[in-house]
């Protein structure tokens, strides 16, 4: 099945990168870089806090699979999970798919009023409303990292 899997992932990677608009990427590269940079250096910095905080065991396995999740897709995270767990011995596996599982209804449901507030309001209003809704996303996060039993 891993095998399968992997097949599949390295079609979609490939299917992705040949449809991309080569003109477009290049006279957009520098904002482009500069995005995913910073989108990167984001990502890792609060995944490591959260990791630090809210896992007293496999903070790494957990960290890769969350970092593959944010960086990339959930497949990308189960490969890094693969890297950093090859035999699965941690419960990390279980978690990882457990919590997507239960966050992805709810992306779902967020795109359409991510899409919405982009659509209609001022790029400074929908900017302010996506900040606060991110503080509040940490917010929470923290109150439960410190309630939550640490895995």
């Amino acid at each position: 099945v891993s095998h399968i899997s992997g097949t599949c992932a390295d079609f979609a990677i490939t299917a992705a990168l040949a449809s991309m608009p080569i003109r477009v990427v290049l006279k957009y590269a520098l904002p482009i870089l500069f995005i995913c940079l910073l989108g990167y250096i984001l990502t890792f910095v609060c995944l490591a806090v959260l990791c630090r905080k809210c896992f007293n065991a496999h903070r790494l396995e957990s960290f890769m699979a969350m970092w593959g999740s944010c960086t990339g897709t959930y497949t990308t995270g189960i490969t890094l999970l693969k890297i950093a767990d090859p035999e699965y011995s941690t419960p990390v596996m279980c978690d990882y798919s457990l919590g997507f599982s239960l966050s992805a209804p709810v992306s779902y449901m967020l795109i359409p009023v991510t899409i919405q507030i982009m659509l209609h309001l001022s790029h400074g209003t929908g900017l302010l409303i996506m900040a606060a809704g991110t503080v509040i996303t940490l917010i929470a996060l923290g109150v439960f990292c410190r309630r939550a039993p640490h895995s």
